[in-house]
């Protein structure tokens, strides 16, 4: 099934770069800064918020599921050639503990329910 030309369904078994946690009856709001409550706050690994206009508006609620050597920025991947935003450096997996990281001082997203550490590095611009 394809939601538009970004974005396609695929089975839970294939590599995904996004796994859905919620989805919601409504379309999130129009917030670039991020600040707007929404109904996805309450899920603990949620990092973006996918509206979809086609036919009824509805939004996905997405855990972003990245790999050591993506670049990411606020839960979306971007082309690590461009630079800015962040490049993952590892991805811990059975741990809470960013400690673990190749650079303990660096950023990390700690997934708590998943028991996976996402450890992060600024990309050069």
């Amino acid at each position: 099934e394809e939601l538009d030309d970004d974005y396609e369904v695929v089975a839970c078994d294939e590599a995904a770069d996004y796994e859905v946690l919620l989805t919601v009856d409504e379309p999130l709001p129009d917030d670039p800064t991020g600040e707007a409550a929404t109904p996805c706050d309450d899920e603990q690994a949620y990092d973006y918020g996918l509206s979809l206009t086609q036919g009824d508006p509805w939004s996905l609620c997405l855990q972003q599921l990245p790999e050591e050597g993506d670049c990411v920025y606020q839960g979306r991947f971007l082309t690590c050639d461009d630079g800015g935003g962040h490049v993952v450096d590892a991805v811990l997996t059975d741990t809470t503990d960013a400690a673990g990281c190749p650079t303990p001082s660096g950023q990390s997203r700690v997934y708590e329910d998943d028991r996976v550490v996402v450890c992060l590095s600024p990309n050069p611009v």
